[in-house]
């Protein structure tokens, strides 16, 4: 039986998996086999037709690199070229390619309602080859927390500057190194998500030009640490808007005008936000009513 063999260039690249790719066209003869006399005839008729191979090729290639050592990458890789198989035999009836690698497509042997049939087929094969193993956990990846990649801080940093300060009108230029410094020594056990939350916090209360200390949450500017914008829990959009408003206010002593300078809005649009997040606001500069 003729057997699918890639040009010499890619036999080259694939030397190196060159044992197992046989192991992948065994096992694809062996799973092709039906009690249908059919099935395994069109397979066979489809495996000898040619193909480099290079799906399973690539896949077997990329559980080398990543250390795996077990017999799953073949059978994947046997997974790959039937589900490989079967979008060509349906894809040559919706093209209406007669010729498929210098043969006759199956489509055009077989007919339409066969190779239809044979390539559902193939598809449910390969659900059934993928389940025979208890898990599909080839290769598992662990994303450290972010207190155990500090030095990612400040590249997660200027992201975060860059997203929040779309729009502004007073754009931040950075974060100066008293605050970085805090940045880099918190534990966030809230991890990337309370870093992005914090940023925001400090990109509100900045009116302009660099992130100091004092920007920062409580939690890192040396605060109590109560403030919902850094806990390890995910602040909602209400919450931080809450927490930033409150500390504004406090900040200008009540003074919702001042507020709305600082922020770059129209005092209509702070006064709306304190009634709609039920902010308090200190007595002092609260509206006088008669």
């Amino acid at each position: 039986m003729q057997k699918a063999t890639p040009p010499l260039e890619l036999a080259r690249i694939f030397e190196a998996v060159q044992p197992d790719l046989v192991r992948v066209e065994q096992e694809f003869l062996r799973h092709v086999e039906s009690r249908v006399q059919l099935i395994p005839q069109i397979g066979r008729y489809i495996q000898t037709s040619g193909g480099k191979r290079v799906r399973p090729a690539l896949l077997l290639m990329a559980a080398r690199l990543a250390g795996y050592t077990g017999d799953r990458a073949v059978l994947y890789a046997s997974v790959v070229e039937f589900i490989h198989t079967a979008t060509l035999v349906h894809d040559d009836i919706v093209d209406e390619a007669e010729v498929r690698r210098g043969r006759l497509s199956v489509h055009s042997r077989w007919g339409n309602d066969i190779t239809v049939l044979l390539g559902d087929y193939l598809y449910i094969k390969s659900m059934a080859m993928a389940l025979t193993q208890d898990s599909l956990d080839v290769i598992r990846l662990r994303v450290p927390p972010l207190r155990e990649r500090r030095d990612d801080i400040p590249l997660l940093v200027d992201h975060f500057l860059e997203k929040f300060n779309a729009g502004r009108q007073h754009p931040i230029d950075g974060v100066s190194h008293a605050a970085m410094a805090r940045l880099m020594a918190h534990d966030y056990p809230g991890n990337v998500r309370e870093l992005e939350n914090a940023i925001e916090h400090a990109c509100v209360l900045c009116p302009g030009g660099v992130i100091e200390p004092d920007h920062l949450p409580p939690a890192l500017a040396g605060g109590r640490g109560d403030c919902p914008v850094c806990s390890g829990t995910r602040a909602s959009l209400r919450q931080i808007e809450a927490s930033v408003l409150s500390a504004l206010l406090r900040r200008h002593g009540g003074s919702r005008a001042a507020v709305a300078r600082e922020l770059g809005v129209h005092p209509s649009t702070v006064f709306r936000k304190i009634k709609a997040l039920g902010i308090r606001v200190p007595s002092t500069h609260a509206r006088r009513t008669s």
